[in-house]
């Protein structure tokens, strides 16, 4: 019987401190193991690219053949015939590996990471589409952005004890993963928000079984004709319910339309499903989580101001209404006006501070930074006509906002050279559209001229040194 002929295969390394460092594979065989020691020296860690490729080799033999590896530290020629890489082993002793390094490895569906490995670098796996089960070193600390970007069969991991940091993307594209086992020490910090919210619950609850005597004491003194039954006020509480959430929502219309919308329009438009994957995840991850920050501090305070001014309205103080309905415009822009630039002018420079190993998307933020302004706008004003039982009039403002966002969608973001950036600048539309049609019914129901000219002083006065006037405006709107 012949014997299957071997593959020759040229390890290229070269000598360190640390030890031999393995910089690249010269031939490809369906199954390599990396031996622990070159020339009597341990290996000890894998360049950067060391066994990435840019497109796996073809499948040209129906039987596997195996390598005969020879070391050099000048490199050589690959084999006339190779086979894909399905299968590859690494030493323990290998203490660092390089980004890239196993990057456009297609067919690879077994790797032996060593056991002292404490970081996988960014990129480390990309591209790994046949990588179906892996297991992570104990000693593993640190995951790298994009490291199993495109792992597009990878079922299922088990974080160890030990990792302490997964970069951005870090599972980007792995459409089949279901489940990652993250550790006892990682999941903990995710009980927080349940833990905060159920110290709050405790909270209300004591301090309502303190002043629940006074409130009993109160409703038997306070007798009328006609009591509302449960149904009744479930009824009522629902009808007021459902506009105020309807009018809130503008947010979150706009991602429901981008997720239904931007994808399918870039592939459309002449995009890779990758490419069109990574522009809506720096649109989703990086442009929306950002310019909302701010918004979300202007939404608290639409809210704060929102029974304050019912309580004024209740008791018809005209001009109190008017006054507090301008101090909470005015708050609102303070905050969201010097973020909006802040954003627009250093947009790129936020993202390489925050993402360092992934700072693409600037462009979005310096694009869409003013639309910070609009949405605060429209929160706010928003906020004001619940509190003057105009509960509806957002509800069309929303309406109208999510129509235009669609239209300019359907456009923008059909042209190449914006691609991703249409969705911004809809986004931006939207916000506009709503938040005009909100302040212009808002002063027509009510009769106020808002002070813009004044709260333009306000944000020029409390960046220059004139911040005591800003707990003074938090305090008028609280009474």
């Amino acid at each position: 019987m012949r014997e299957t002929e071997p593959i020759p295969i040229t390890i290229e390394y070269r000598l360190t401190e640390e030890g031999a460092e393995i910089l690249r594979l010269h031939g490809r065989a369906a199954e390599i193991r990396i031996p622990e020691c070159i020339a009597g020296v341990p290996v000890a860690s894998i360049a950067e690219r060391a066994f990435a490729v840019q497109a796996e080799v073809p499948e040209t033999d129906a039987e596997e053949r195996p390598a005969l590896l020879s070391f050099s530290t000048e490199g050589a020629e690959p084999a006339e015939k190779e086979q894909p890489l399905k299968l590859l082993f690494l030493p323990d002793t290998v203490r660092h590996i390089g980004a890239y390094a196993f990057a456009g490895c297609s067919a690879l569906e077994h790797l032996h990471l060593p056991e002292e490995l404490s970081l996988l670098p960014e990129h480390a796996l990309d591209g790994c589409a046949a990588l179906k089960r892996l297991s992570l070193p104990a000693g593993l600390e640190e995951i790298g952005s994009y490291a199993f970007y495109n792992c597009r069969t990878l079922a299922g991991l088990e974080l160890p004890e030990g990792v302490r940091k997964i970069g951005a993307y870090a599972f980007y594209n792995c459409r089949n993963m279901e489940k990652i086992n993250i550790p006892l020490a990682a999941a903990g910090g995710t009980m927080g928000a349940g833990v905060g919210a159920a110290a709050g619950l405790l909270v209300v609850l004591f301090s309502y079984s303190l002043i629940r005597p006074d409130i009993m004491r109160r409703t038997r003194r306070c007798w009328q004709e006609y009591e509302e039954g449960r149904r009744e006020l479930a009824g009522m509480v629902i009808k007021t319910a459902w506009p105020i959430i309807a009018g809130t929502a503008v947010f979150s219309i706009t991602n429901l339309i981008d997720m239904v919308m931007v994808m399918k329009i870039l592939t459309g438009s002449g995009f890779s499903e990758a490419q069109a994957e990574v522009l809506y995840g720096q649109l989703s991850g990086k442009y929306v989580t950002l310019s909302t920050l701010p918004v979300a501090i202007s939404t608290a305070i639409a809210t704060a101001a929102l029974p304050s001014i019912a309580a004024s309205v209740k008791r018809r103080e005209r001009g109190v209404i008017h006054r507090k309905m301008n101090l909470t415009m005015r708050t609102s822009m303070i905050i969201s006006v010097p973020a909006a630039i802040g954003i627009t002018v250093l947009g790129p420079e936020i993202l390489r501070m925050l993402f360092p190993d992934a700072s693409d998307g600037g462009a979005l933020l310096t694009v869409g930074g003013i639309s910070v302004i609009f949405l605060a706008l429209c929160q706010t004003t928003t906020g004001i006509l619940q509190g003057i039982n105009h509960i509806k009039v957002p509800v069309m403002g929303a309406l109208l906002g999510a129509i235009t966002k669609t239209v300019l969608n359907y456009f923008l973001i059909a042209i190449p050279e914006l691609n991703v950036l249409g969705a911004v600048l809809s986004t931006t539309g939207c916000y506009f559209v709503a938040a005009v049609f909100d302040v212009c019914m808002l002063s027509r129901i009510t009769g106020v001229r808002f002070d813009f000219p004044e709260t333009r002083h306000r944000v020029g006065g409390y960046g220059g040194g004139g911040s005591r006037g800003l707990p003074c405006d938090f305090y008028a709107l609280s009474q």
